[in-house]
């Protein structure tokens, strides 16, 4: 992402809230379509949340989520701070304490598919 639109924790603009965890912060990244989310756990314990979406200001954005389509994050792997993987936009996911070198955050992508399609060019765009 080049010269991204950042939406911190503290904007009431941003289209996302952390449900379950009020030691998690959630950051937006926005530009040309493309929507990245950086999580951040500032609790000294392991914890899990849910992200909530504000559909309509993600669309806002520039990232239109197709009628039917199932909205998905995905982390790429980088080593020393996370594993690859995905979710659901709404599933859990776990973040480990403040200070525990890894999985302490996530860096996410968010993305949709429909009819069992991934748009796999989401994550290519984000983090080229």
């Amino acid at each position: 992402m080049r010269t991204p639109r950042l939406l911190g924790w503290w904007d009431a603009a941003a289209p996302v809230r952390v449900r379950g965890a009020p030691s998690v912060r959630a950051t937006v990244f926005a530009a040309g379509g493309t929507v990245a989310l950086a999580l951040a756990n500032w609790a000294p314990r392991a914890v899990r949340c849910s992200i909530e979406w504000d559909w309509e200001a993600v669309a806002a954005l520039g990232l239109q989520r197709p009628a039917g389509a199932s909205a998905q994050l995905s982390a790429r792997a980088i080593e020393g701070f996370q594993p690859a993987g995905s979710w659901g936009a709404g599933e859990e996911l776990e973040l480990q304490p403040k200070g525990s070198g890894h999985n302490e955050g996530w860096l996410l992508t968010l993305g949709f598919f429909a009819d069992g399609k991934a748009d796999h060019g989401f994550m290519a765009r984000a983090w080229g």
